[in-house]
């Protein structure tokens, strides 16, 4: 039996995928943040100490930016999205974890590094299935990324009570 192919479809498929993704980096984003009020006082940093940390988070985003187009270039957005999305999750808990202040500086750069090269990635992806459905999708997608912002950042008061 063959499968008959059905480009609708498939398109919406494609949708509902990088919807997902767009959800996953927002969701990853903003379960990093409510860490801030655990590590100041784990690390015994100062503000400005966690201010020089987001900053590492923010070379990372742009780093990765600027390399992101040559990986897509060479894999296809696909592929790097994928990569990203499997790398990109681990590493809140990483930040929440880290036993020095050297290796939670490692881990701010890496998470703005992977959420940069995600976002890249699963931009060139939302584009070409915006293509493909013959219409704007743009904004639902920015839409999920939004949602899954307050869905991960919503997750963590109650872990913020215990200590």
């Amino acid at each position: 039996m063959t499968a008959t192919l059905h480009p609708a479809t498939d398109a919406n498929r494609a949708r509902w995928a990088i919807s997902t993704l767009f959800f996953v980096n927002g969701m990853t984003t903003g379960a990093w943040a409510p860490q801030i009020p655990l590590l100041l006082p784990r690390h015994q940093i100062t503000e400005s100490t966690m201010g020089i940390l987001i900053l590492f988070l923010g070379i990372g985003a742009v780093g990765a930016m600027m390399t992101a187009g040559r990986l897509i270039s060479h894999f296809g957005s696909r592929a790097v999205v994928r990569v990203f999305a499997i790398v990109l999750v681990p590493t809140v808990p990483l930040i929440a974890l880290a036993p020095s202040l050297l290796l939670l500086a490692l881990c701010m750069v890496l998470l703005g590094a992977f959420l940069g090269c995600m976002d890249v990635a699963m931009n060139a992806n939302a584009v070409a299935v915006e293509r493909r459905l013959g219409r704007a999708a743009m904004s639902s997608f920015h839409g999920f990324w939004s949602l899954g912002g307050f869905v991960g950042a919503g997750k963590h008061p109650r872990r913020l009570r215990w200590h």
